[in-house]
C-alpha cells in the first residue's frame, strides 16, 4: 500500500510534465524560427551602388570592384548596377541615396567630404542622415616635391611651415575645407605652425595639382599615394612623408611617415559604405556579410596593392563610432581654419 501511494503522485504528474516539455519545445522552435526570419533579409531585385563621382576615378573604381567581386563570386543572387552621381562635392549623390529610406537595395560610397560639407555649410546633409554599413580602406595623405626642390626631407617642410608660414605654396584638391585641406592643417598644427598662414592652392583634381607641381607653379603637393605612384617610379617627384600611422608597403615602403620626424601627423582619405536612413539591423547584417567576403577576396587584395590603399575593414557599429570621432576632429580643425559654420 505504501508503495502504491508513493507511486500515485508520480503517475498523476507525468501528463503535466509532458505538456510542459512540449510547450518548452514549441517555444524554442518559435524563437528559432523568429531568429532565422530576422536574419533572412536579402535583396529581391537589382541592387544599386551609388558612386558620388564621375566614372573613371578612384571612387568609381572602388564601387565597380565591389560590384565585380560580388557578382563573379556569386555573393549576390540578384543583378547589380553602378549609379554615378556627380556634383556638389558628393552632395548630389548622397541626396539621391537618401531618397530610398529603408530600402537596402540601394547603398553608396562616402568619404570625409560627407562630414566636411556639413561642417562648412556647403550643404545640409549630415552623416547621421545615413545608415553606416562598413569602412573599407584608408588613403593616407602624401607630401611630394620636385626632385630639384630645396626641401630634402619632411623635417625641412615642417621647419618652413613653422618658421616661415606662407613661404611655400602647397597644392591640394579640391576645395577649401575639404579632407586634404584638413590633412595639411593637421600636419602644420603638429609642427606648431600657424594653420591659417599656410599658402594653400586649390585645384579641381589631383592630376591638376600634379601638373602644377611638375610645371614649377607650386612648391609642394599633398595628395593620396596612388596619385604619385607613376611619377615616383619615373623619378618626377620625391615624397617627403606620408601622413600614416606606420610605414606603407610596396612602392612606398621606403617613404618616411611624419612620426619619423617626431610629429604625430596622421590623416586619411577613407572610403566607407553607407545606406539610406532607416535600414533595419537585418539589412545591415546582410551587407556586412557581403562586404566582409568582398574585402577577403584576391581581387580586392589586388586593388589594395595597385592603388596603395590601406585596408581597414570595419562593420556598422564600429563605422558609426568612427564617423563620430572623425567629425569631432574635422569640426575642430575647420574651426581653427575659420571655415566651420
Amino acid at each position: 500500500m505504501n508503495d502504491k501511494k508513493s507511486n500515485a503522485p508520480l503517475i498523476d504528474t507525468l501528463p503535466g510534465r509532458r505538456a510542459s516539455a512540449a510547450t518548452l519545445l514549441l517555444a524554442a522552435l518559435v524563437c528559432a524560427t523568429t531568429a532565422a526570419a530576422q536574419t533572412a533579409w536579402k535583396p529581391e531585385r537589382n541592387v544599386e551602388i551609388m558612386v558620388p563621382s564621375a566614372a573613371g576615378g578612384g571612387f568609381d573604381r572602388t564601387g565597380r570592384t565591389i560590384q565585380k567581386v560580388a557578382q563573379t563570386r556569386k555573393l549576390l543572387e540578384v543583378t547589380s548596377s553602378i549609379m554615378n552621381k556627380t556634383g556638389g562635392g558628393g552632395a548630389i549623390g548622397w541626396a539621391y541615396l537618401n531618397q530610398f529610406a529603408g530600402d537596402a537595395h540601394h547603398i553608396g560610397l562616402c568619404s570625409p567630404t560627407l562630414l566636411t560639407n556639413q561642417i562648412t555649410g556647403s550643404n545640409s546633409i549630415a552623416y547621421t542622415d545615413f545608415t553606416p554599413i562598413a569602412q573599407l580602406v584608408n588613403e593616407y595623405l602624401a607630401f611630394a616635391v620636385r626632385p630639384d626642390s630645396p626641401l630634402k626631407s619632411g623635417r625641412d617642410l615642417l621647419e618652413r611651415m613653422a618658421s616661415a608660414p606662407g613661404s611655400l605654396s602647397i597644392a591640394i584638391g579640391t576645395a577649401p575645407g575639404g579632407p586634404n585641406h584638413i590633412g595639411v592643417a593637421l600636419v602644420a598644427k603638429a609642427a606648431r605652425a600657424d594653420v591659417r598662414k599656410q599658402k594653400i592652392v586649390f585645384f579641381k583634381t589631383g592630376s591638376d595639382s600634379l601638373a602644377a607641381l611638375l610645371g614649377g607653379h607650386v612648391d609642394v603637393m599633398a595628395t593620396t599615394p596612388g596619385n604619385l605612384a607613376q611619377p615616383l617610379e619615373s623619378k618626377q617627384v620625391r615624397i617627403l612623408a606620408i601622413a600614416a600611422p606606420r610605414r606603407q608597403v610596396g612602392d612606398f615602403a621606403a617613404v618616411p611617415i611624419w612620426k619619423d620626424f617626431g610629429v604625430d601627423g596622421v590623416f586619411a582619405n577613407w572610403r566607407c559604405v553607407i545606406g539610406p536612413r532607416g535600414l533595419t539591423k537585418t539589412q545591415v547584417t546582410y551587407w556586412e556579410e557581403v562586404l566582409s567576403r568582398v574585402v577577403g577576396s584576391e581581387e580586392w587584395k589586388n586593388e589594395i596593392e595597385e592603388n596603395a590603399w590601406d585596408p581597414n575593414f570595419m562593420k556598422s557599429e564600429a563605422t558609426r563610432k568612427f564617423f563620430e570621432s572623425e567629425f569631432a576632429v574635422a569640426r575642430r580643425t575647420l574651426g581653427e581654419l575659420g571655415l566651420a559654420k
